[in-house]
Protein backbone atom coordinates (compact mmCIF):
# COMPACT_ATOMS: atom_id res chain seq x y z
CA UNK A 1 0.00 0.00 0.00
CA UNK A 2 1.18 3.87 -0.82
CA UNK A 3 0.96 6.13 1.87
CA UNK A 4 1.57 9.10 2.77
CA UNK A 5 3.90 10.31 5.71
CA UNK A 6 2.47 12.75 8.37
CA UNK A 7 4.62 12.73 10.97
CA UNK A 8 8.50 11.78 10.92
CA UNK A 9 9.65 8.17 12.02
CA UNK A 10 13.39 8.12 12.69
CA UNK A 11 14.85 5.24 10.70
CA UNK A 12 12.08 4.97 8.39
CA UNK A 13 10.46 8.09 6.51
CA UNK A 14 10.09 11.90 7.16
CA UNK A 15 6.79 13.84 7.19
CA UNK A 16 5.53 14.73 3.36
CA UNK A 17 7.24 11.75 2.13
CA UNK A 18 5.28 9.09 0.14
CA UNK A 19 6.50 5.27 0.37
CA UNK A 20 4.99 1.67 -0.31
CA UNK A 21 4.47 -0.41 2.89
CA UNK A 22 2.74 -3.79 3.79
CA UNK A 23 -0.69 -3.47 3.66
CA UNK A 24 -0.75 -5.12 7.57
CA UNK A 25 1.86 -2.54 8.76
CA UNK A 26 -0.50 0.30 7.14
CA UNK A 27 -3.82 -0.70 8.20
CA UNK A 28 -2.57 -1.66 11.64
CA UNK A 29 0.34 0.68 12.87
CA UNK A 30 0.86 3.58 10.52
CA UNK A 31 -2.75 4.77 9.63
CA UNK A 32 -4.64 3.80 13.10
CA UNK A 33 -1.45 5.89 15.28
CA UNK A 34 -1.78 9.23 12.94
CA UNK A 35 1.78 8.62 11.36
CA UNK A 36 0.47 7.72 7.55
CA UNK A 37 -2.43 8.28 5.54
CA UNK A 38 -3.18 6.68 2.52
CA UNK A 39 -1.72 8.58 -0.41
CA UNK A 40 -5.13 9.63 -2.18
CA UNK A 41 -5.11 12.34 -4.67
CA UNK A 42 -7.01 14.31 -2.03
CA UNK A 43 -4.09 13.61 0.47
CA UNK A 44 -1.44 14.32 -1.56
CA UNK A 45 -2.92 17.62 -2.51
CA UNK A 46 -1.97 18.73 1.37
CA UNK A 47 1.96 17.40 1.00
CA UNK A 48 3.50 21.21 0.67
CA UNK A 49 1.06 21.75 3.89
CA UNK A 50 2.21 18.36 5.16
CA UNK A 51 6.19 19.67 4.96
CA UNK A 52 5.92 23.01 6.48
CA UNK A 53 3.84 21.74 9.52
CA UNK A 54 6.57 19.07 10.05
CA UNK A 55 9.54 21.62 9.58
CA UNK A 56 7.82 24.23 11.92
CA UNK A 57 7.22 20.98 14.33
CA UNK A 58 10.90 19.80 14.15
CA UNK A 59 12.67 23.51 14.60
CA UNK A 60 10.49 23.41 18.13
CA UNK A 61 11.39 19.73 19.03
CA UNK A 62 15.07 20.43 18.96
CA UNK A 63 15.08 23.65 21.06
CA UNK A 64 12.91 21.83 23.21
CA UNK A 65 15.52 18.79 23.46
CA UNK A 66 18.53 21.49 23.31
CA UNK A 67 17.61 22.44 26.72
CA UNK A 68 17.42 18.89 28.18
CA UNK A 69 20.79 17.86 26.77
CA UNK A 70 22.49 21.00 28.26
CA UNK A 71 21.59 19.35 31.39
CA UNK A 72 22.90 16.17 30.65
CA UNK A 73 25.71 17.19 28.79
CA UNK A 74 29.45 16.50 30.41
CA UNK A 75 27.25 15.18 33.22
CA UNK A 76 27.50 11.64 35.37
CA UNK A 77 25.21 9.04 36.70
CA UNK A 78 26.25 5.86 39.16
CA UNK A 79 24.51 2.54 38.97
CA UNK A 80 25.46 -0.06 41.34
CA UNK A 81 24.83 -3.72 40.31
CA UNK A 82 25.97 -6.74 41.86
CA UNK A 83 29.26 -8.49 40.99
CA UNK A 84 30.32 -12.13 41.68
CA UNK A 85 33.87 -13.46 42.71
CA UNK A 86 35.48 -12.57 39.30
CA UNK A 87 34.78 -8.75 39.56
CA UNK A 88 32.30 -9.30 36.82
CA UNK A 89 28.61 -8.17 36.50
CA UNK A 90 25.75 -10.69 36.90
CA UNK A 91 24.72 -9.70 33.01
CA UNK A 92 25.03 -6.75 31.82
CA UNK A 93 24.17 -2.83 31.71
CA UNK A 94 21.87 -1.82 29.18
CA UNK A 95 20.60 1.21 27.63
CA UNK A 96 17.14 0.91 29.40
CA UNK A 97 19.27 0.85 32.56
CA UNK A 98 20.87 4.15 31.67
CA UNK A 99 17.74 5.78 30.30
CA UNK A 100 15.88 4.96 33.77
CA UNK A 101 18.69 6.65 35.75
CA UNK A 102 19.02 9.55 33.86
CA UNK A 103 15.92 10.60 35.86
CA UNK A 104 17.95 11.81 38.63
CA UNK A 105 19.38 14.76 35.90
CA UNK A 106 16.45 15.70 33.94
CA UNK A 107 12.67 15.69 34.79
CA UNK A 108 12.56 13.75 31.26
CA UNK A 109 11.71 10.18 30.23
CA UNK A 110 14.51 10.08 27.73
CA UNK A 111 13.62 6.38 25.38
CA UNK A 112 15.58 3.78 25.84
CA UNK A 113 16.32 3.66 21.94
CA UNK A 114 18.17 6.97 22.32
CA UNK A 115 20.51 5.96 24.57
CA UNK A 116 24.18 4.69 22.58
CA UNK A 117 27.04 3.21 24.05
CA UNK A 118 30.06 2.28 22.09
CA UNK A 119 30.45 -1.42 24.41
CA UNK A 120 28.93 -3.93 26.56
CA UNK A 121 28.84 -3.05 30.22
CA UNK A 122 29.96 -5.76 31.94
CA UNK A 123 32.71 -4.57 34.45
CA UNK A 124 32.77 -2.10 37.13
CA UNK A 125 34.58 1.06 35.84
CA UNK A 126 33.30 4.53 33.77
CA UNK A 127 32.00 4.14 30.55
CA UNK A 128 30.81 7.01 27.97
CA UNK A 129 26.85 6.96 26.72
CA UNK A 130 25.66 9.07 23.81
CA UNK A 131 21.97 10.47 24.51
CA UNK A 132 20.21 10.79 21.23
CA UNK A 133 17.16 13.66 22.02
CA UNK A 134 16.64 14.97 18.02
CA UNK A 135 18.05 14.08 15.04
CA UNK A 136 19.67 17.44 15.17
CA UNK A 137 20.57 17.11 19.04
CA UNK A 138 22.44 14.96 21.55
CA UNK A 139 24.40 15.05 24.80
CA UNK A 140 27.09 12.82 26.44
CA UNK A 141 26.87 11.21 29.62
CA UNK A 142 29.73 9.53 31.90
CA UNK A 143 28.03 6.02 33.29
CA UNK A 144 30.01 5.06 36.51
CA UNK A 145 29.08 1.41 37.24
CA UNK A 146 29.82 0.58 40.93
CA UNK A 147 29.87 -2.94 41.81
CA UNK A 148 28.28 -4.52 44.72
CA UNK A 149 29.06 -7.79 46.33
CA UNK A 150 26.54 -10.60 47.14
CA UNK A 151 25.59 -10.72 50.00
CA UNK A 152 24.21 -14.51 49.83
CA UNK A 153 27.41 -15.30 48.16
CA UNK A 154 29.58 -13.28 50.62
CA UNK A 155 27.57 -15.54 53.59
CA UNK A 156 28.82 -18.28 51.55
CA UNK A 157 32.18 -17.54 50.91
CA UNK A 158 32.75 -16.60 54.80
CA UNK A 159 30.97 -19.96 55.87
CA UNK A 160 33.63 -22.09 53.40
CA UNK A 161 36.65 -19.51 54.85
CA UNK A 162 35.34 -20.51 58.23
CA UNK A 163 35.58 -24.19 57.63
CA UNK A 164 38.97 -24.46 56.27
CA UNK A 165 40.54 -22.35 59.16
CA UNK A 166 38.83 -24.93 61.76
CA UNK A 167 40.29 -28.11 59.64
CA UNK A 168 43.57 -26.58 59.38
CA UNK A 169 43.87 -25.66 63.37
CA UNK A 170 42.69 -29.75 64.01
CA UNK A 171 45.73 -30.85 61.63
CA UNK A 172 48.26 -30.15 64.47
CA UNK A 173 46.67 -32.43 66.45
CA UNK A 174 47.43 -35.64 64.48
CA UNK A 175 50.81 -35.24 64.50
CA UNK A 176 50.47 -35.00 68.51
CA UNK A 177 49.33 -38.61 67.97
CA UNK A 178 51.90 -39.94 65.59
CA UNK A 179 54.30 -38.30 67.97
CA UNK A 180 53.16 -40.70 71.00
CA UNK A 181 52.79 -43.52 68.87
CA UNK A 182 56.44 -43.06 67.65
CA UNK A 183 57.48 -42.66 71.68
CA UNK A 184 55.41 -46.21 72.30
CA UNK A 185 58.54 -48.70 71.44
CA UNK A 186 60.46 -47.06 74.51
CA UNK A 187 58.60 -49.01 76.48
CA UNK A 188 60.15 -52.43 75.21
CA UNK A 189 63.36 -51.47 77.27
CA UNK A 190 61.72 -51.83 80.19
CA UNK A 191 60.85 -55.30 78.46
CA UNK A 192 64.43 -56.34 78.15
CA UNK A 193 65.53 -55.53 81.12
CA UNK A 194 63.23 -57.61 82.63
CA UNK A 195 64.07 -60.01 80.29
CA UNK A 196 67.60 -59.78 81.92
CA UNK A 197 66.78 -60.16 85.06
CA UNK A 198 66.83 -63.47 85.39
CA UNK A 199 70.77 -63.66 85.53
CA UNK A 200 70.39 -62.35 88.99
CA UNK A 201 69.55 -65.80 90.10
CA UNK A 202 72.87 -67.32 89.34
CA UNK A 203 73.92 -65.74 92.90
CA UNK A 204 71.14 -67.23 94.63
CA UNK A 205 72.34 -71.14 92.72
CA UNK A 206 75.86 -70.18 94.33
CA UNK A 207 74.35 -69.11 97.93
CA UNK A 208 72.75 -72.97 97.88
CA UNK A 209 76.00 -74.83 97.05
CA UNK A 210 77.35 -72.94 100.22
CA UNK A 211 76.48 -75.57 102.47
CA UNK A 212 78.87 -78.23 101.12
CA UNK A 213 81.88 -76.43 103.40
CA UNK A 214 79.79 -78.64 106.72
CA UNK A 215 81.92 -81.22 105.15
CA UNK A 216 84.98 -79.57 106.98
CA UNK A 217 83.69 -78.75 110.00
CA UNK A 218 82.57 -82.79 110.54
CA UNK A 219 85.86 -84.28 109.77
CA UNK A 220 87.42 -83.94 113.66
CA UNK A 221 85.13 -86.30 115.00
CA UNK A 222 87.71 -88.39 113.83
Amino acid sequence: MKVLFVQDVPGKADAGEIKEVKNGYARNYLIPNNIAVPATEVQLQRINIIKKQAEERRIKEAQDMQLIADKLNGNEITITAKVGPTGKLYGSITNRNIADNLLSLVDYPVDHRSVLIAESIQTPGSYEATIRLHRDVSAVVTVNIVGEEDEALANIQAAVSAVEEESTEEAPAASTEEESTEEAPAASTEEESTEEAPAASTEEESTEEAPAASTEEEAPEK
